[in-house]
Order: C-alpha cells, then structure tokens, then sequence
C-alpha cells in the first residue's frame, strides 16, 4: 500500500512516462496507478494525442481576417440573391402592370367611326387585363393604330378605352396591328385583309404563292396539289394537280371552287395571267382553266384593279362566295361534327349575367338554350359569349340549307332585370357555320343586334 502514488504525484510524472525518462520502478507505479485509476487514465490518453502546431501572432491574425472576411461574402452574397429576386420581383411587377405588351388584333375586339378627319375608337382587350396605351401613327390618310395591355390594376383598370384622333388629312384607311380593319368607309373582313396582305408582284414567287393558297386555305377546300409554273413566256401561269380524286357529286361544286380561287389569285399576284387545274373524276382526268379575260368576267369588274384596293378585293371575295365558303363534303359530314356556331359579343354597358335565347326551326319552336360564363361573372363589354347548336337540339333530325334558323334573346342583367332584344336572330342553316352577332344598347333606349 505504502507503493501506491497519489494522482497529484501521478499527474506531473506524465510528462516524463509517456516520453520514457522515468525509472523502471517508478513507471511501473505509473502504470498499475493508470490501470485503477479512470480519471488519471483519461489525462494520459489525452496527452498522448498529437498537440496542436503553435500559431504564431501573424498566422492568428490572417486567421482571424479570413475568418471576418468569409463573414462578410456570405452577407454580400445573400444580399445579392436577396437583390436579384428583387429585381426579378419589379421588373415582373412593371412588365405586367405597368408598361404592357403588344396587343394583336385577335386579341381585341373595337368599334369604330369615321367622319373626315376625325375618328372615334373603342378598344377592348378582356377581362383581367387593362389598357395601357393607345397609340396612333399616319401617313398619306392611311392610319395605323397600336394598342398595349397589362394585367388590370389600381394604375390601368379599364379593359375598354376609348380613343379620339384628330388627322392631318382625309383618313381613308384604318390598320390596327397588321390588319385592315377599315377603308373608304366600309369595315373591312380579316380574310380579306389577309388575302391583301398575300399580294405580290411575281407568280415566280413560290413562297409567296404558297403564303396566299394558304390564306384561302385552298388545300382545305381543294385537296392537296402540286405546283407547275409557267414563267417563260407571257400569259404567265400557276397550274394545280390535284392529288385526290374528286368524286361525280362533287365535281360541280369544286370546279365553282377553282374558278373561285383562280379569280382571287389572277387579282392579287401581279404578273399571273392564267391559273389552271388537273383533277380526276372517278377514274377520268379533267383540265380547267381561268384567264385573265374570264376572270374579269367572271368577277364583273376589272380582275387586276381588285389586287390594288382591299375594298374591291373584299367586293371580290363576296362575288366569288370565298368571304363564306362553307363546305363538308357527304362522307367527311358522316364523321364530323355539324353545328351552328353563334357569338355574341356585348358592346353594351351593361353587365349581363345570362343570355336566353328561344330558337325556331322553319317557325316551328325548337327549345330554349340559356348562356353565361362558366364561373357565373358577368359578361362584360367587349367579351363574347358562344352557343353552339347540334343536330339533336332540332326537332329535324338533319338540316339542310333551305330552312331558316330564327332565335328570339332575352338578356338579364346583375339585378336580375330581364330584356328582351327588338330583333331576332336569322340565319340559314349550314355546316360548321359560324356568325358572329354585337349587342348594342342600354335598358333605356333597348337592346339591337348587329351582324
């Protein structure tokens, strides 16, 4: 017992056992005291581990900078990325609500009057957005109108605005975006703008060719076809072979058709003097063609005149019926759907909550079809709502193109109040038949219906 050494004693010869300068007695003592001793144990263990390398008063101060400046990079960095979302955040917030985007014109619907000068313009882009700006540009009595939106807020509340312009000179023609919508005083139709558009100066041009067939939508109607080109010598021509055969029922109605198209293309591409056809009639080969001399004949007016002027193009167009071609032939109506296709666009200022419209079948009373928006909001100005009609919804059970389709509308407002419209709605029964009619008016002065 008298051998045994206390921690104290044991603590400060640690030093010296573990670098092996203690006596062979001695260390023994050490290490059966170690052996029973836990907390001594521990001391040993922790002073046999490798001591850290001193650090001199440079190193520590470089330590300590670096250590400060990982700091301040970390905050410049999350202020950064805090910085960045913020200018995302405004940059989204002034794209959206503040300077707007370009409006086309299938995304608007306006009215218009002209009087000399001056013109009165109202402009509606749709629900939960607002106009931002109106802007007007002129040149030799053409005007050209642009419009912006943003999403509607406390700055640009308004979906509808109306615009006045004061011109220079006579205004005889109206563009907004890259559409004519107006010229000489009459309104001019989106195909007939289009088609205009399509006008070009050699029939040479394939892809300008191609640009108008597609307008008219030709293969829609036609069939798809290749192209021949005549451009050596002088009445330069465009001939179509038609790659499907067109059946004997048919055949009256497609070479109306290419008549039809032959006007409007002899009208609008500049230097083509003759468009012809090939086509097969069960099994037989046909030829058809247009000259110029037949197409002004065809068109009661001088063919080449109607490419230089959009109204007369447009007069073209509803001579040849292209302006409402409707057209199914009888094995594409077998499994097609057939409707009739109504819009109603309200150009009044008052907010409707429903349409009711009762419709007749060769005055016979059919049913009664009730329309409103699908989330119960009301329809606004300037929107549009659609009914679509189908065979089943007749008491025939298939139409056809001598029977008139009539529909008495009655509207009712976000009071409940119920209108009733002083005209009725007529129109012939056709396939895949679209009409698009505006509601004018006020509860005062009544409700009107135009085409």
């Amino acid at each position: 017992m008298m051998n045994k050494l206390p921690c104290e004693v044991v603590k400060d010869l640690l030093p010296s056992y573990i670098e092996g300068l203690t006596s062979e007695v001695t260390g023994d003592l050490v290490k059966e005291h170690v052996t029973e001793c836990v907390n001594c144990k521990n001391v040993l263990e922790a002073m046999k581990e490798p001591a850290a390398p001193p650090v001199s008063t440079e190193d520590k101060k470089e330590i300590d900078f670096l250590k400060k400046n990982r700091k301040r990079n970390k905050s410049i960095i999350c202020g950064s990325v805090i910085f960045a979302l913020l200018i995302i955040l405004v940059v989204a917030f002034v794209k959206n609500f503040l300077v707007g985007r370009h409006a086309f014109d299938e995304m608007m619907a306006w009215e218009m009057s002209v009087d000399g000068k001056h013109m009165v313009l109202d402009v509606m882009v749709g629900s939960g957005n607002g106009v931002s700006y109106v802007g007007f540009e002129e040149s030799d009595g053409v005007v050209k109108v642009s419009v912006e939106y943003v999403k509607r807020s406390p700055f640009y509340s308004k979906s509808d605005v109306r615009s006045e312009y004061e011109a220079r000179e006579e205004i005889r023609q109206i563009w907004i975006d890259d559409r004519i919508v107006w010229s000489d005083g009459e309104r001019i139709s989106a195909l007939a703008s289009a088609v205009y558009n399509t006008g070009h100066a050699y029939v040479g041009d394939m892809p300008a060719n191609s640009r108008t067939a597609n307008v008219l939508d030709m293969v829609g109607y036609l069939g798809s076809f290749g192209n021949e080109l005549q451009t050596t010598t002088e009445p330069y021509g465009w001939k179509m072979n038609l790659t499907e055969e067109i059946s004997a029922e048919d055949q009256a109605y497609k070479e109306a058709m290419m008549q039809s198209y032959a006007c409007v293309l002899i009208a609008v591409i500049e230097n083509l003097g003759e468009v012809s056809y090939e086509y097969r009639v069960d099994g037989e080969t046909y030829n058809l063609s247009v000259n110029e001399e037949k197409a002004c004949e065809l068109a009661g007016m001088d063919i080449k005149e109607c490419g230089k002027e959009v109204l007369l193009l447009q007069k073209l167009l509803e001579k040849t019926g292209i302006d409402r071609l409707v057209y199914i032939s009888e094995a594409d109506a077998e499994v097609m759907q057939e409707d009739i296709n109504i819009e109603i666009v309200n150009w009044s200022d008052t907010e409707i909550a429903s349409y009711a419209i009762t419709y007749y079948l060769d005055g016979e009373i059919c049913g009664t079809m009730v329309g409103m928006n699908a989330d119960e909001s009301t329809v606004e100005k300037g929107e549009l709502l659609e009914f679509i009609f189908l065979p089943e919804d007749f008491i025939d059970e298939r139409w056809d193109d001598e029977k008139e389709f009539v529909a008495e509308i009655k509207i009712c407002d976000k009071e409940g109040k119920e209108y009733t419209v002083e005209q009725t709605l007529r129109v012939g029964i056709n396939f895949w038949t679209k009409y698009q009619f505006e509601l004018h008016g006020s509860p005062e002065e009544g409700f009107t219906l135009e085409q």
